[in-house]
């Protein structure tokens, strides 16, 4: 999963290089503009276009048949089953590449959902990174830390709350950028990503153990091993999932389909396919 996670970070980075600093939904509006670009020509290539021309070319046959001969009930009734036949072929021939785009459609959102439903840090603000350690972890005699880098200022911490099992610090940075913050129970170190300032750059909010399926959810970073003292490592990056268009705020994912589907829809026809 890390492989491919790491993949498609790499390609959405370079896609959404021009966009670093610009209102979210500029790099929202150009990736789904491309994915209706690429959604379609995979549809023409991988559907039966003639038996979906055909298909819809029968239904308004059997259309203008039920208008023309409204007066006869006998053929009228029987276009009626023919178009609702005809419909049915018309959506199994459309159903079987829609279901395939499913796969790629979801490895997108999966990948865009942390940049786009969390906020980075602002340059100067401050952040709380919270460590929850798990189970086994005494906190009696507990060395644990948090080393930043050039850059990050430790301005707190580290706070232990042992009945939540967690251990607190307050960090901050100046400038923007992204930063690799070190943390350390005895003899054990893991790494947390903090992001300040760009804006639709990949943001893990946390790091946890556990499935490795988890990366599909949260493709930021890699999940913690079994064998860590950490049971999970978070930042408090504001969450917000709605992008304003045109003063109206909508969910990233609406905005996202509706884009690439209007798109599809204004370009099919120059592409020649049929949906």
């Amino acid at each position: 999963m890390q492989a491919i996670n790491g993949a498609f970070n790499f390609v959405f980075d370079i896609l959404l290089l021009e966009f670093l600093g610009l209102p979210k939904f500029w790099g929202l509006a150009f990736l789904s503009i491309l994915f209706g670009l690429v959604a379609l020509l995979a549809f023409k290539k991988i559907s039966n276009q003639k038996a979906i021309r055909a298909a819809k070319d029968r239904i308004w046959g059997h259309l203008m048949e039920i208008i023309l001969y409204k007066d006869d009930v006998r053929v009228v009734a029987t276009a009626q089953f023919k178009v609702m036949r005809y419909n049915l072929a018309y959506l199994g021939h459309n159903s079987i590449p829609m279901i395939a785009l499913v796969i790629p459609f979801v490895f997108v959102v999966m990948n865009l959902d942390p940049r786009l439903r969390y906020s980075p840090i602002d340059p100067g603000q401050e952040a709380i990174v919270t460590a929850t350690l798990r189970e086994n972890v005494s906190f009696d005699g507990l060395d644990v830390a948090l080393d930043a880098p050039d850059g990050v200022a430790v301005e707190a911490g580290p706070v232990r709350a042992a009945d939540a099992r967690t251990v607190d610090w307050r960090v901050r940075a100046d400038d923007a950028g992204i930063y690799e913050l070190s943390l350390r129970v005895n003899d054990a170190t893991e790494t947390k990503r903090l992001v300040v300032g760009e804006s639709v750059k990949m943001l893990a909010p946390k790091r946890e153990g556990g499935n490795p399926f988890l990366e599909l959810a949260n493709p930021g970073e890699p999940v913690l091993a079994g064998s860590s003292p950490f049971e999970k490592i978070a930042v408090n990056y504001a969450r917000g999932q709605t992008i304003p268009v045109f003063g109206i705020d909508m969910h990233w994912v609406l905005v996202f389909l509706l884009v690439s589907l209007a798109f599809g829809f204004a370009i099919k026809g120059a592409l020649g396919v049929e949906i």
